[in-house]
């Protein structure tokens, strides 16, 4: 991994075989960014563990063929879950398969865009009526 920051702008590099949770986790840490916005990313991911929310809980579906990055931006929050990932990947034929991205594993690079947020705060909360840790807004 290759980072550089520029005020609250972080860009970094992910090489083949770099896992992204892992990868951005290390970001955070390197780059002290408790709360801030995955703006974008573009690559390839070698595997890839996508869910899709059916209303009760997480489908998943890991896709174990190369695909390239066509969409790829989130949230980071400063509790769990840290991360709320999405993406989407083009595989050979053309067809593209995303959702909530668990996680991936980059091959052969990946390149992100992420922006530290100073004056906002973001955490998440179980909401019973949707079951899910939703983001809060400070």
């Amino acid at each position: 991994m290759i980072s550089r920051e520029e005020g609250d702008l972080i860009f970094v590099k992910l090489q083949r075989d770099d896992s992204v949770v892992q990868s951005l986790e290390k970001l955070c840490e390197l780059h002290s960014i408790k709360n801030g916005l995955v703006v974008w990313g573009i690559g390839m991911f070698r595997t890839a563990d996508f869910g899709y929310f059916n209303g009760k809980e997480y489908e998943h579906k890991i896709i174990e063929i190369p695909g390239e990055v066509v969409s790829f931006h989130g949230s980071i929050a400063s509790s769990d879950p840290r991360f709320h990932l999405h993406a989407s990947i083009a595989l050979k034929d053309h067809a593209v398969v995303g959702g909530h991205l668990f996680n991936a594993v980059v091959s052969p690079l990946m390149e992100i865009q992420v922006t530290r947020l100073r004056g906002i705060h973001l955490s998440r909360k179980l909401d019973e009526r949707s079951g899910l840790k939703e983001i809060e807004i400070s």
